[in-house]
């Protein structure tokens, strides 16, 4: 039931029943200006594979391409879920931070780019390695919590604050480590989703402007 950006939302499998789901989704534009000349571009291509052997066990697999020009993993993780209040989530883990980032492919949002907010505040999207739980611990009620590597302090900028300090995989940072939670409740009344997140870390790689 927790959110993952590639596993078919609230679907259980029959106890003892193998159950594979892949999965193709994709962004094409086409701009057309007043002299007719045309210009085409393919923002994200994401093909992912989620693997559930039994009830209680799931693999999730995500390869994302952005502008045609970089390719890279969105998602790779296992989970271990023997009770619906309690789970166990390790590997690379999308960072529980808005709902564009939890689901970053249309038509998870509503305008034709990821708005704003979800490309300069909430660097979607926004992966990192780490280990986590996740439940539901009454009805609707769900959360998520999660200790990730760290942000790198030298990829910080003015323009995109936190873009460019994602670790996105590439390593694994142990002594700089931050944590990250959600807390949401659905469907009371049905159709409405009220939660919050939230994340906290130090800095990476010791940049001494950014101490404490």
């Amino acid at each position: 039931g927790a959110p993952a950006a590639v596993a078919p939302a609230g679907v259980t499998a029959p106890a003892g029943r193998r159950q594979t789901w892949v999965g193709l989704s994709g962004e094409a534009q086409l701009f057309i200006d007043g002299s007719s000349n045309k210009t085409a571009r393919l923002p994200q291509v994401v093909f992912s594979v989620t693997h559930r052997p039994t009830d209680w066990f799931r693999m999730v697999a995500a390869v994302e391409a952005d502008d045609g020009t970089s390719l890279a993993m969105q998602q790779a993780f296992f989970e271990v879920a023997p009770h619906p209040a309690i789970g166990l989530r390790a590997g690379l883990m999308i960072v529980p931070l808005g709902l564009v980032n939890l689901v970053p492919e249309p038509t998870s949002y509503l305008t034709v780019d990821r708005p704003l907010t979800d490309q300069l505040i909430i660097p979607t999207t926004w992966r990192e390695l780490g280990v986590g739980i996740f439940g539901e611990i009454g009805p609707g009620l769900r959360y998520q919590g999660e200790v990730l590597s760290g942000l790198d302090g030298s990829g910080l900028s003015a323009t995109a604050p936190l873009w460019g300090g994602r670790g996105d995989g590439n390593g694994i940072a142990v002594h700089d480590a931050a944590v990250a939670g959600r807390l949401e409740l659905a469907d009371l009344p049905p159709g409405l989703v009220i939660g919050g997140g939230g994340y906290y870390g130090y800095r990476r790689w010791g940049v001494p402007g950014l101490g404490g």
